[in-house]
């Protein structure tokens, strides 16, 4: 017997329901990460970017939101993120793998390409000093 009623999206077992679960989990631990900076844990830096190619968009926002406070933070515990957030742009942005109802206007999902390109800015290119527009040389 479960001790949810029915028609709470957390019930049933469906993918909608986990993605929902997702999204409010990691827009909960971004306010709480706000208010409270030291509860966010070093191990779960790597488990956080990985929920960057979830399938659902709702979640890859929700998480990219919370990589982004976490990055402005502590940008080398969260390099990881610059590869996930250019991976993510190309599937939206060349690849167009994306559902008919993240399309505006024709243009694929516009708010995650503007947070990603975001997110990428807090990391310099290879081969530059952090922070500096020119190439550092050793």
């Amino acid at each position: 017997m479960s001790t949810y009623p029915a028609e709470l999206p957390i019930a049933d077992g469906s993918r909608t329901s986990k993605a929902f679960v997702k999204k409010k989990a990691a827009l909960t631990l971004l306010r709480l990460y706000r208010k409270y900076p030291g509860i966010v844990q070093h191990e779960w830096a790597e488990r956080i970017i990985s929920l960057m190619d979830d399938p659902d968009m709702g979640v890859t926002l929700s998480v990219t939101s919370l990589v982004m406070a976490l990055a402005q933070d502590d940008p080398d515990q969260y390099k990881g993120a610059c590869v996930k957030a250019a991976q993510r742009l190309k599937k939206v942005v060349v690849d167009h793998e994306i559902a008919a109802d993240y399309l505006y206007y024709k243009v694929p999902c516009p708010w995650i390409q503007v947070k990603l390109l975001r997110l990428m800015q807090y990391f310099p290119p290879s081969g530059m000093a952090h922070g500096s527009r020119t190439p550092y040389f050793s």
